[in-house]
């Protein structure tokens, strides 16, 4: 279903068409960074969630939820209502969505189990609400949304209200003032942080465990007023853009104080903490920017032309950002590759020797022990995906059932599990990982989740 379109909105949708047939604008020639781009059926976005452990993207546009699978860029389902579809969140940790829901004064907020897409609760806003932004707390399990009522005939809001996600009941309503807007959270202070947009010039801040507010700091460029936020949990930054999209300006997270601006035309940012990118759309210009957490400083610049770019969201372990395009009626999702956070491990090649001497006629397998640790899984790793090389692992059992050689056990007698992997000796010598100049190896794997890890260990080639 779709919302009746003003005679405005139809005006603007056939100088659209206008302009896309008849300008005759050359076929858009995309960066190499830009590894898809596919049209969908919907216009109008209004936000953006990913679900980084099940790699899915939701998109909430008009009356309807939309879930994209991340692996193969495919529309996967899509949940109509008969109401507005305003804003959506995810809790990674619970696989929970959150759509608020809704035409003011009378919003609620969806519950979605994410394996199914079932409904499991609907939780009603006891205030007068229009929910602009969802952000959770994955720490306590804490939702939070925005009460904005910036929308014409939705009057004034002013609340922030809190649920807990294990009951779905409210627990807590803040009365912040008017036209609270864009949320985000820093899972590592475990602060929430919210804009006050249209000439307030604020971003507030909230203690994740108190829910009190416990900072407001005034953003320069007034009465141009703070519309979009985005958490560095990297740097302990908070990046926040005007209203107006003429800055990005910088929040020191541990003074909560303004830092500093980036002078960048930006309407929609985006951060991958894992490694520490900042990321911003230039509506007007059509450009993507790639930039460095630490410095500011621009670390590539990307055309989306003729796209106007209208919102993103980042899947921070696969290192993919999903930009919302539009150019006439051509609306479409455009995906940038950046770089995939690697996670170091530590190996141990040939358990209990040293050097690690290998002979190259060795007809026998490899030992190579990953180790785990307080803060490192080792069975999260997917076995299918360990490797040297490109060499996998070993198999082992019977012809007609081959299982992959490994194992768990604690080698270095550290308290923690470690994984054994094994590999052909011969196999990493035939396809050129092993040579007698070898000096170290390093393996591969993916988590599963998605992330990557590698580690390095040095050897000793014999032959003889």
């Amino acid at each position: 279903m779709k919302i009746l379109k003003s005679k405005t909105s139809i005006l603007s949708a056939m100088i659209s068409v206008f302009l896309t047939l008849f300008l005759l604008e050359p076929a858009p020639v995309f960066s190499q960074s830009i590894v898809s781009s596919f049209p969908v059926p919907f216009y109008r976005v209004q936000d953006l969630a990913v679900n980084p452990e099940t790699n899915t993207i939701f998109i909430v546009s008009e009356q309807a939820l939309w879930c994209i699978d991340g692996d193969t860029n495919t529309i996967t389902a899509s949940l109509p209502y008969d109401t507005n579809v305003i804003s959506v969140g995810v809790n990674p940790v619970t696989n929970r969505i959150y759509v608020g829901v809704g035409k003011y004064p009378e919003a609620e907020i969806i519950v979605l189990d994410g394996q199914s897409l079932n409904q499991v609760a609907s939780i009603l806003m006891t205030k007068p609400h229009f929910p602009s932004d969802i952000t959770v707390n994955t720490n306590d399990n804490k939702i939070y949304v925005t009460n904005s009522g910036m929308v014409s005939g939705a009057g004034i809001g002013r609340h922030v209200t809190i649920i807990d996600g294990s009951t779905n009941e409210i627990i807590k309503i803040l009365d912040v003032g008017y036209y609270p807007g864009s949320l985000d959270f820093n899972p590592t202070t475990n602060r929430i942080y919210f804009t006050k947009s249209i000439f307030q010039g604020y971003v507030k801040v909230i203690d994740g465990s108190s829910d009190c507010i416990i900072a407001s700091i005034r953003i320069p460029g007034y009465p141009n007023g703070p519309e979009d936020l985005a958490v560095n949990e990297a740097t302990n930054k908070v990046l926040v853009t005007q209203d107006s999209w003429e800055n990005i300006y910088s929040i020191n997270g541990e003074t909560n104080s303004f830092d500093c601006f980036i002078p960048l035309s930006t309407k929609r940012l985006g951060v991958n903490p894992l490694t520490n990118h900042v990321y911003a759309l230039d509506y007007w210009n059509k450009l993507f920017y790639i930039i460095d957490g630490d410095n500011y400083s621009v670390i590539e610049e990307i055309s989306i032309h003729p796209y106007r770019v209208d919102d993103l969201v980042v899947n921070a372990v696969t290192g993919r950002i999903y930009i919302y395009g539009t150019y006439g009626l051509d609306y479409r999702i455009i995906v940038i590759q950046d770089e995939v956070p690697v996670h170091t491990v530590q190996i141990d090649i040939k358990p209990g020797s040293s050097p690690n001497s290998i002979n190259l006629g060795d007809q026998g397998l490899l030992p190579v022990a990953i180790l785990g640790s307080m803060d490192f899984d080792v069975g999260e790793i997917n076995p299918e995906t360990v490797e040297i090389g490109g060499i996998t692992l070993a198999k082992r059992g019977s012809a007609k059932a081959p299982k992959l050689a490994f194992s768990y056990e604690d080698v270095n007698s550290d308290g923690y599990l470690d994984m054994m992997t094994f590999f052909e000796v011969q196999t990493l010598v035939s396809d050129g990982t092993l040579t007698e100049t070898t000096t170290g190896l390093e393996i591969n794997a993916h988590l599963n989740d998605g992330r990557l890890i590698e580690g390095t260990d040095s050897v000793n080639i014999v032959n003889f």
